[in-house]
This record gives C-alpha cells, structure tokens and sequence, in this order.
C-alpha cells in the first residue's frame, strides 16, 4: 500500500475551510443587503427578430398577471429586476454552502490518522502505520515539543535573526539563518539534551538541534567560536569528548564547526555542512 504523508497538511485544509465559510458568508451578507433593496415584481424578457424586449411582471390580487413593458431608457430599472432574479438564484444555494461548511467544520476529524498513529505507536511500536511514515511521526513529536531555552547569560542573546530569533553571536546567526531556508530541516537553538557523564546525567545545550524532515534524523550542530582563548577551547573539548561518550560521533551524529579571530566563520563552510546533513 502506497503511504501518504501528514504533517501540517489538514491544519492547513482546516484554515482554509474557515476562510471557505468567512468568503461564503461575506458574500452571502452582502446579497441579502441586496436583495432587500430591489423593486417589487420580476423582470421577463422577450426575443424578436428585432431585439430584446423586457417587461416588469406583476401580479394582482385576483391572480392576474400584469405585464408593462420596460423602454431601454429605464436601464436601472431592467437591471434592477435582473440582479433580483441573480439573488434569487444564489441566495439558497450560498445560504446551503454555509451550512454544509459550517457542519463539516465541527463533525471532520482532520487529524485522525495522526492520531491514531501516535496512539497506537505505544502499543504496537514495531509495526508501522499503513498510512504515515515513522518519520512523519517523529516530525509531529518534533513539533508538539515544547522546552526551556539555555537560561545562562541571556544577556549574550543579542544577534536577531531573519525570523525573530536572538542567538549569541554573528556566526551563529549566519547558522541559523541558513538553516531556516532550508525546506529539508526544522531546527531548534540550544535545546536541551540529556547525557551521561560520570555515572550521572547532565542536561548541556547544543547551539543546535536540527531535524532531517524525510529521515526524522536529528544532527547536533556546535559552533566554536573563539578557539584562539584557551578556556574556551577547553570547554570545547571536555563537550566534543561528552558527545562521543555517548556514543555521538562527529560526522554522523554532531557536526563541529569553529573560528578563531584570525579565521572568521565563512558562509560557504556553513553550507558544506548543510549539504552534508541532508547526504547524512
């Protein structure tokens, strides 16, 4: 059976059906406006040879229909009666369309494959859903999650990216701004990872965490800034020996770039490790 692929797509079909019924019920608004202000009687038309011929159609009391012809010069009046007749034609079926939205709207349960899928993956987790891919769940978990940022010296966050974000330093804002046109990852700025060290757990936060959307690969990505200060070039090391404590390898699982003040962070070095996540 072929898959089929869910992630945003029903969120999206569901704005679009709201936005569906908010056009419908302008227009149905409107016509009603209309309609309320139009004349008494109908329009009827006659074809001749000659031309077109237009009447107002009346009728009285007694049943008996009046006909008075309508000369050209009385063009609003003739088109008066005409949009009547449109209104008459639309309003039910517009009022119709509201309705048959406005129930789909509250009984279609847009992410029931989702759902499902998520629900029985605890029960059942070594057979795969018919209809969605592991990693299409994996990308729904990504998206749900919520987490705390790096609470230590929030004073450094002071480089704004293209989308809002603040991040630490010009390099990493060339990262991140990179990563963020890339259609193929989602990323998250230092979101915590829990690791073993010393026989205890520790929580560190790589600079990112990027999320392979096809595979539901996820790459840490760490930035060295200033290797050149031996403190920091320390600390670099004590972290890149963690990761491979456990069991994270640089070139598969981390990706480690660095700069120094002689040797600034190029943009053609972030987009080699880019092309090599989406190889990975």
């Amino acid at each position: 059976m072929k898959q089929i692929i869910y992630s945003n797509q029903e969120e999206k079909i569901s704005k679009q059906v709201e936005g569906l019924i908010e056009e419908q019920e302008r227009i149905l608004a409107q016509a009603q406006k209309a309609a309320q202000n139009c004349p008494e009687g109908s329009l009827k038309v006659q074809k001749k040879e000659s031309g077109r011929y237009y009447y107002k159609r009346s009728a009285e009391q007694d049943g008996k229909v009046i006909l008075q012809y309508l000369p050209k010069k009385n063009l609003k009046q003739i088109q008066a009666l005409a949009h009547k007749k449109y209104f008459a034609k639309i309003l039910p079926t517009l009022e119709k369309n509201v309705q048959i939205l406005r129930k789909m709207q509250q009984t279609y349960q847009y992410d029931i494959i989702n759902a499902v899928s998520m629900h029985l993956r605890d029960t059942i987790q070594d057979i795969e859903s018919p209809f969605i891919k592991e990693a299409d769940l994996l990308l729904l978990d990504w998206e749900k999650e919520a987490y705390e940022v790096n609470q230590r010296y929030p004073e450094s966050l002071r480089f704004e990216t293209d989308h809002g974000e603040m991040v630490r330093s010009k390099s990493e804002l060339i990262i991140t701004n990179a990563l963020a046109r890339e259609e193929m990852f989602l990323y998250k700025y230092e979101r915590p990872l829990q690791v073993n060290h010393q026989g205890r757990r520790i929580t560190i936060h790589p600079d990112f965490t990027v999320f392979h959307k096809k595979t539901g690969k996820i790459t840490y990505w760490e930035h060295a800034g200033i290797m050149d200060e031996p403190d920091y070039g320390a600390d670099f090391v004590w972290k890149s020996n963690l990761y491979l404590e456990n069991g994270l390898y640089q070139g598969r699982d981390v990706i480690f770039t660095y700069e120094s003040a002689e040797h600034p962070l190029q943009l053609r070095i972030v987009r080699k490790n880019i092309d090599w996540i989406k190889e990975m």
